[in-house]
């Protein structure tokens, strides 16, 4: 069965490590870099793993055909229900509310002409494409 956890000791001149899986009642896991299922980067600590765990001659645990994950590919731990509490959320973060603010300056900006036209057109086309780009990453 394959399990889910973080690298939280790696010493790089040797090529081994320590995974600890999510489930904080099982034991750390023996990691070298030989057992990565296929090349990448060098193994960062705090990075999630996912592997199959064998047991070696000695009897410990080792972790086999270890792939990185994505963060949408994590299992995430259940979490307590959130208690009821006097501060709400705004429907709007800072961030798109400066987004929103903008945009609309700029639409406004060339409805009266002190920026031409096509600069809206190829900003918002520029912004589209980037946001694009970002999410094939």
């Amino acid at each position: 069965m394959r399990d889910q956890g973080r690298l939280v000791e790696w010493f790089d001149e040797k090529g081994y490590g320590f995974i600890q899986p999510d489930d904080a009642e099982k034991e750390r896991v023996f990691l070298h870099i030989k057992d990565f299922a296929r090349p990448g980067p060098r193994p960062i600590i705090g990075c999630a793993l996912e592997y199959l765990v064998i047991l070696d001659e000695r009897g410990r645990f080792r972790a086999q055909q270890v792939t990185y994950l994505k963060a949408s590919q994590t299992r995430k731990a259940l979490k307590p229900a959130k208690t009821q509490s006097s501060f709400q959320a705004s429907p709007w973060s800072a961030m798109q509310m400066g987004i929103v603010f903008y945009f609309v300056l700029m639409g406004i900006m060339s409805f009266i002409h002190i920026l031409p036209a096509y600069t809206l057109l190829f900003v918002l086309m520029m912004n589209v494409l980037s946001y694009w780009l970002y999410s094939q990453d």
